[in-house]
């Protein structure tokens, strides 16, 4: 999973007095944009509430289906989903 200080226990957003975030444990403020991007903190603790929309919540993007193409002795080209392991058969 992919943390964000956003989503971060010890993040306290942007308020409309304050244009900053906060880290409340490392005692230092950030940039929004900072905020929002990817980091490697080795003290985030995941939080599922959005620290700048207290109304979001955490949802987890799917993982993309990978798919195969193979092509037979006669030149027709199947398709195979990891899912469901089935052929389908592409008229080119």
């Amino acid at each position: 999973m992919k943390q964000y200080c956003r989503y971060c226990a010890y993040c306290v957003g942007e308020t409309d007095f304050v244009n900053v975030s906060w880290c409340d444990l490392k005692q230092k403020e950030m940039s929004s944009n900072t905020a929002k991007t990817e980091n490697h903190c080795k003290d985030f603790e995941f939080n599922p509430i959005d620290a700048f929309n207290l109304d979001g919540r955490y949802k987890p993007q799917e993982k993309r289906r990978s798919h195969e193409i193979k092509t037979d002795a006669r030149g027709n080209k199947y398709v195979i989903d990891d899912d469901s392991y089935e052929q389908l058969v592409f008229d080119f």
